[in-house]
């Protein structure tokens, strides 16, 4: 039955739902995302109230006034939060609520059909821009969600698939306050801060230069990563020169003169590039961006040519994962990694960043628990980070270790649906699994909302020959290597570790 809707407020407000685990390092970034939706909320005709959870604590209810849009922003680890906080806003008489971001988008399905009093109306399924305008500009004429039929947006009564590309907006940062701003930029300089020649006069934000990721792109649009959670992340696109020059002045304006890219991965964007060398942003004094070990191994002079974008730093971040070449190889299967050896890759990005100069610093991650996992592949795994620590000193802003986690939006979540993947699985462990055991593990949890306690402790199970308790053991011996690290920044321990659903 379609739900007829109240008289709307003219307000939206748009809450970045976190259940506040992930610690300090994540608190330094502003919310791009509510910005970028907040900036068409207005455009729209609305008011945009903006509520970032992870700064500024859980959301005040008594805001809500009948008749409010309600958008929330969802993430893995705040996906059940979301699910009680629409309830809530039900209950004071919000319109509506929609929900968007990547876990809304892959649990969609569930979060619209599974949640038996149906608190979230719709699920943004794509990064279309213009589904969200569209969006705005119908829900005034269109009384119930049974109509609403918008490309990019689905309900419980369908969905259509969204076909464009429009994935760039110049955003109105003035929608978070001041106060909101000050607790970013203390926040970052607390942490970052004696990486720059001026402490106090930091401000940083993330920017949207391009998106997408150029290992899912070179893999044919059509493969990624095997833990990537990243909603459209094939979609490798540059926006126009105009775009460019219009956000640069944005931020330029706003006094932002540190920038973190979103992209994923954007090293390998020679036209974006380009456009920057020829642009030559002088207020940038520092620029944080993603990379790929391969790119960084093969192409030394894209990081120089980077490294010349900003006047002062430049911060790669990296997944290197692990260094053990089977599990490289067949556990983590990175896309468009498919010739060489990758642990050879791996040295060599390391042996470039050094060779880069004082001005190129990096941010690395390892995982342990990927498939075939072993005590001695993750030793020698451990052993690589002393040697990046010993070669990049103070170079090596932060090593993030992580222990695996079979994420519902990812390409190992196939593990839910797929007996065959988990037998393979298995086999690069050199172990078996069974129907029966298959589907008590992974197969009747392919529907919850988050991953259960029971299905990651037989991931380590079944597919490794370590126990998790190991895989955070070897976690908190390189976040112990870290600490002896000068300049080292605090990063994240255990970034994909959400509250986890039950064992049964």
């Amino acid at each position: 039955m379609s739900r007829h809707l109240p008289p709307l407020s003219g307000r939206t407000i748009l809450i970045n739902v976190e259940s506040n685990i992930w610690g300090q390092q994540y608190k330094i970034w502003p919310h791009l995302g509510l910005l970028t939706i907040g900036t068409i909320v207005e455009e729209s005709g609305y008011e945009a109230i903006l509520w970032d959870e992870l700064r500024e604590g859980p959301f005040p209810l008594d805001w809500i006034k009948e008749g409010d849009i309600i958008g929330l922003s969802l993430v893995v680890t705040g996906i059940e939060r979301g699910v009680e906080l629409a309830r809530e806003a039900k209950r004071r008489g919000a319109a509506y609520v929609i929900a968007g971001n990547d876990a809304a988008r892959f649990r969609a399905r569930q979060i619209l059909k599974m949640v038996a009093d149906s608190p979230i109306d719709a699920v943004f399924t794509s990064d279309s821009l213009i589904a969200v305008s569209v969006f705005f500009r119908k829900v005034r004429k269109l009384h119930s969600t049974e109509h609403w039929n918008i490309p990019g947006v689905a309900t419980r009564y369908g969905s259509a698939m969204s076909t464009d590309k429009e994935l760039f907006k110049v955003p109105n940062l003035k929608l978070f306050g001041p106060a909101y701003w000050e607790k970013i930029h203390q926040a970052y300089r607390s942490q970052f801060g004696h990486k720059h020649s001026d402490r106090d006069g930091v401000k940083n934000a993330l920017i949207q230069l391009s998106h997408g990721c150029g290992r899912a792109s070179a893999g044919g649009g059509k493969k990624k990563c095997k833990f990537c959670g990243i909603g459209g992340v094939e979609q490798f696109l540059m926006p126009g020169e105009d775009y460019l020059t219009k956000v640069l002045e944005t931020y330029q304006d706003f006094g932002v003169n540190t920038f973190f890219n979103v992209a994923d991965s954007s090293l390998e964007m020679v036209p974006l590039l380009s456009t920057l060398e020829k642009m030559r942003p002088s207020t940038m004094k520092a620029l944080n961006m993603y990379g790929r070990a391969q790119t960084m191994a093969t192409k030394p002079e894209l990081i120089e040519r980077w490294a010349n974008i900003p006047s002062e730093r430049l911060l790669i971040n990296c997944g290197l994962e692990s260094i053990d070449e089977t599990i490289l190889q067949h556990g983590i299967e990175k896309a468009a990694s498919k010739t060489g050896s990758r642990a050879d890759e791996n040295w060599q990005a390391i042996r470039n960043i050094k060779a880069a100069g004082s001005k190129v610093h990096l941010h690395c991650s390892v995982i342990f628990g990927s498939p075939g996992e072993t005590r001695d592949s993750c030793e020698r795994t451990l052993g690589f980070i002393k040697s990046v620590i010993g070669m990049l000193g103070t170079q090596l802003d932060v090593c993030e270790p992580d222990s695996w986690w079979p994420n519902f939006g990812s390409p190992s979540a196939q593990v839910y649906r797929d007996y065959d993947e988990a037998q393979r699985l298995a086999a690069i462990a050199g172990k078996t699994i069974s129907p029966e055991t298959w589907h008590k593990c992974f197969e009747r949890h392919a529907d919850d909302l988050v991953v259960s306690k029971e299905s990651l402790e037989a991931w380590f199970q079944l597919f490794t020959s370590i126990s998790l308790e190991e895989a955070l053991d070897f976690c908190e011996k390189v976040a112990l290597e870290m600490d002896k690290v000068p300049g080292r920044i605090e990063g994240r321990t255990n970034a994909f570790q959400p509250k986890l659903g039950p064992s049964s």
